[in-house]
């Protein structure tokens, strides 16, 4: 029966089956892990940022607030300092103006004034046609100061200083100094307050703080007085001198040298718009201590420079600020200064806060060192805590991704359902697959063994590419060029040859995959196929069969498993197998004659049954033919038909395995060339019988022996070959005719005989060679194949 091309449905369908969806390309547990691990990082990325944002603002406002209560405080004390000195400046006034106090008793006056406030002067000055003067003051030098009463009379010119103690008002020196009277109005706090008056129409105010000789820095209060006599009568303000008295300024320094901290490093200095330093919180005096200072002269903590950084800033004034407070950098470090004013009745000073940017942003830095710290623990034992989650979650679906493996090639032996899970969902569907396992492990009995080698071959089918080796892509070449032969030779094989080409190209021009295993239609691919009969079985009874199938398949199956062959069964003591590659090359000539050596070796030749194994190697045409519903397993052209020969050719030559040498070499092996056949194909060869395999590196050294004499016994044997590679017409054949049959004689001696069917066949075309011309008999050479064949054909009819 003539085998027909492969229909158009089935390359239709080859192409048109659809394709499995993409997709699985994540991990389970990396993907609990990665999700967990983003969430945790998230939520500490989060926190963190939010207490950044909540402690950044807070120290902000800390230190904002901090500033404001500094600058109140501070605000509040210098009022409590100089409210005093311009209420009792006025009581003064007032006292004189309606004559409480006189030239007489002004002594008694002003002493407890002293005594109670501390102010380091207290008087009145008058310059009433002469000037005249009766005050208290400290005097002397810094290391030694003491109190003195100065009265200057009216008209007098002279004037007298009693030295007294201060605190019992007693005196101590009477007149020990005697001055030169000073004229009053050209003092600068008289000249001060005619000015001040003129322009506001005030009658007190503080004036400029100033040095003055033994009472260091100090600031003075002035309030006019009037005359008493048109005061009292006419109620009429005749100015004739000032009420005065002076605050040492050394007060307000201590208290902020003392009271005042600051965060870090910071510092506060009080000045006025001009420059000149009131106090501070660092030291404000120039080298020698005492004079008084221009702000910007301060080299203490570079407080001059900064603040001439932001008095620049501020557009070069002290008089009004344009910002509660400015970032100045100055040598490379960053100051914030806050600058605040301070009024109170005609005084306007300037309160400047100096922080260290680094002072202020240290809180913030710790906090934010000590949240990432704990962003980052928490980070770490999150991803712990993700990678045990994940890896609970994914180990059980990893198992059953293996488990699942094995049973989508159906290797249910390697299925290992005894695990169990904590999570009742997956112990539940252990329980059902271990169930399915047992079901399926009753059916597979009954599956064609080829269905499972199909399973373990669903892999992507494509040819070499031409980037292949030149090795593969001469194999390649020689196949093309075998099959073109065949088809000018034999028109049915030349149909179903066209006929896979067309699948073949379709394979050649894309890579597929489909998503049903078991496809339709042929496929060309590197083939193994051995043709097996187990000659003397059929005359057995049913019983021995039946036993002897028991043992065979026990022997046999597993390696047949191994090497992935794909076995079937014709008859019970005929069957062929196949071993499919992606091309032909020497391991899948190994692979399968170690299949054939196993038969061979597992039948006992007390059972009287003989293996006839028929071996051929070559790209065949592979697939499954029919429909969906109905289909079978099939492997089709010159590979099967040659083993199906070869076969046949082994019982008739009583050997167990005949191969040849077309598509691979047979180097690796013991072989005898048996004889010159034609194949269907009309390709003329040697067949060989493989007897054993070659030494391996590390084989016994008996087994090597024994290979080495099974090597040399047969090496002669293989020289009468060379008779039929002769291609020169002229050639001289005699000689190698001679040889051959020498060598015929030797291996009579060595037990050949009549009986072995190549040896007779050689011993009769050499007798039949020697007997003919030179001629005639390169022509019997050349065409004994064909006799062969046609005799063979004869006897098998």
């Amino acid at each position: 029966m003539q085998v027909q091309p492969v229909p158009e449905e089935s390359v239709s369908l080859l192409e048109s089956t659809p394709k499995r969806r993409k997709g699985g390309c994540i991990p389970l547990h990396a993907f609990v892990m990665i999700t967990i691990s983003v969430l945790i990082l998230s939520g500490c990325l989060l926190v963190w940022l939010s207490s950044f944002i909540v402690s950044s603002y807070s120290i902000q406002n800390l230190n904002t607030n901090l500033i404001d209560e500094s600058a109140q405080k501070i605000s509040r004390t210098l009022e409590g300092f100089l409210s005093p000195v311009g209420k009792i400046t006025r009581m003064m006034a007032r006292d004189w103006n309606k004559g409480v106090v006189t030239v007489s008793n002004m002594r008694d006056y002003l002493h407890p004034i002293i005594v109670e406030f501390g102010f380091t002067s207290a008087g009145f000055f008058f310059n009433d046609t002469y000037s005249y003067r009766y005050a208290f003051s400290v005097q002397g030098t810094v290391s030694s100061l003491f109190w003195v009463y100065v009265r200057q009379d009216y008209g007098q010119v002279i004037s007298y200083r009693d030295k007294v103690n201060i605190t019992t008002g007693d005196v101590i020196v009477p007149n020990f100094i005697k001055v030169v009277p000073q004229v009053v109005n050209t003092f600068d706090y008289w000249l001060f307050m005619v000015n001040y008056t003129r322009d506001t129409g005030s009658e007190g105010a503080f004036g400029d703080p100033s040095f003055a000789a033994g009472s260091g820095f100090a600031l003075t209060y002035t309030q006019w007085v009037y005359d008493q006599f048109l005061w009292k009568n006419q109620t009429k303000k005749r100015f004739i001198g000032l009420a005065k008295i002076n605050l040492s300024l050394d007060y307000i320094v201590q208290y902020l040298s003392s009271n005042i901290d600051l965060i870090g490093d910071g510092y506060v200095v009080v000045t006025l718009n001009s420059g000149i330093v009131i106090g501070g919180s660092i030291n404000t005096t120039v080298n020698d201590g005492t004079t008084v200072a221009n702000i910007f002269d301060i080299e203490t903590r570079k407080a001059g420079k900064t603040i001439k950084k932001f008095y620049e800033m501020n557009g070069n004034t002290f008089k009004n600020f344009s910002s509660k407070s400015l970032t100045v950098e100055s040598e490379g470090v960053k100051y914030i200064v806050s600058p605040f004013k301070f009024r109170y009745e005609n005084l306007e000073w300037n309160i400047f806060f100096v922080l260290y940017e680094s002072d202020v942003n240290a809180p913030m830095v710790m906090s934010s060192s000590i949240s990432v710290g704990m962003t980052v623990l928490i980070i770490i034992v999150g991803l712990v805590a993700s990678l045990l989650t994940g890896w609970l979650v994914a180990s059980p679906m990893r198992f059953l991704e293996k488990q699942f493996e094995f049973i989508r090639v159906m290797k249910l032996e390697n299925v290992n359902m005894t695990k169990s899970s904590p999570f009742r969902e997956f112990h539940s569907i252990y329980g059902n697959l271990n169930d399915t396992v047992m079901w399926l492990n009753e059916i597979k009995a009954f599956i064609p063994e080829h269905v499972f080698a199909q399973l373990n071959q669903s892999e992507e089918i494509s040819l070499p590419p031409p980037k292949e080796t030149k090795k593969h892509a001469k194999k390649e070449t020689e196949f093309e060029d075998m099959n073109a032969r065949q088809s000018r030779s034999n028109l049915g094989s030349s149909q179903v040859l066209s006929s896979g080409s067309a699948v073949s190209h379709l394979a050649r021009n894309s890579s597929f995959k489909s998503p049903s295993i078991f496809k339709t239609g042929y496929l060309k691919k590197g083939c193994a196929f051995v043709h097996v009969k187990l000659e003397g079985l059929s005359n057995k009874d049913t019983n021995f069969i039946s036993s002897f199938f028991e043992k065979f398949m026990s022997s046999v199956g597993p390696i047949i498993k191994v090497q992935q062959a794909n076995i079937q069964f014709i008859t019970c003591d005929e069957f062929e197998f196949s071993i499919t590659s992606k091309y032909v090359e020497g391991k899948l000539l190994e692979k399968t004659i170690e299949c054939c050596n196993k038969i061979v070796k597992t039948i006992d030749p007390n059972d009287r049954i003989q293996a006839r194994i028929g071996i051929c190697c070559g790209m065949a045409e592979v697939g499954n033919i029919g429909t969906k519903t109905a289909r079978f397993y099939s492997v089709h052209g010159d590979v099967p038909n040659c083993a199906r020969y070869y076969s046949d050719l082994a019982c008739q030559y009583n050997v167990n395995m005949i191969t040849d040498d077309k598509n691979l070499p047979l180097d690796n092996f013991i072989t005898r060339p048996l004889d010159r056949i034609q194949i269907p194909s009309n390709v003329v060869l040697t067949i060989y019988q493989i007897i054993a395999k070659k030494n391996q590196e590390n084989d016994e050294w008996l087994y090597e022996l024994e290979n080495n004499k099974l090597n040399d016994k047969y090496n002669e044997y293989s020289n009468i070959f060379k008779l039929f590679s002769i291609s020169d017409d002229n050639y001289d054949v005699a000689p190698l005719i001679n040889s051959a049959k020498e060598i015929l004689d030797q291996y009579k001696l060595k037990g050949l005989d009549e009986s072995d069917l190549s040896f007779s066949n050689l011993r009769n075309l050499l007798h039949v060679l020697s007997q003919s011309p030179k001629q005639e008999a390169l022509s019997i050479l050349q065409s004994y194949s064909n006799t062969l064949v046609k005799e063979m054909k004869s006897n098998k009819l």
